[in-house]
């Protein structure tokens, strides 16, 4: 009896397990810092320059390319090579689950872009290293 109950129970778990949507997020695709794409929305030949994510302050070149009404990816280049690209996206179309779905991949809340010179509307960003050493 006791075993027969187990397999009702196995059988019964096995399909809501399998039943159970996957929990993801299809992000748009974003173009390389090392072969950008888009308009130029803005651009700095040297200076100063935050990133999302982080308190520090970053010395270097910075450009940031618009891709669409919903995306952006800004190239930030540091004086000895090391650069940080951050893709944008904007999170108005996105719901509560999939920014917090997001947010567990690495990627930052931001609730109003205009503080990081975008539309006023909330975004998600998120960083990527890469080496930007001119050849």
């Amino acid at each position: 009896m006791k075993k027969a109950l187990f397999s009702i129970f196995y059988l019964f778990s096995s399909i809501f397990y399998f039943a159970s949507p996957a929990l993801a997020v299809t992000t748009p695709s974003f173009p390389n810092c090392a072969n950008p794409q888009g308009s130029v929305k803005v651009s700095y030949s040297d200076g100063t320059h935050g990133i999302v994510g982080s308190g520090a302050t970053y010395t270097g070149r910075d450009t940031v390319y618009t891709l669409s009404d919903d995306t952006v990816t800004q190239c930030f280049c540091s004086e000895d090579g090391n650069g940080i690209q951050t893709n944008w996206w904007k999170a108005s179309s996105l719901t509560e689950d999939q920014i917090n779905i997001l947010k567990s991949e690495g990627w930052v809340y931001v609730p109003a872009g205009n503080l990081w010179g975008l539309a006023d509307s909330p975004y998600i960003a998120k960083n990527y290293n890469y080496s930007c050493l001119s050849g």
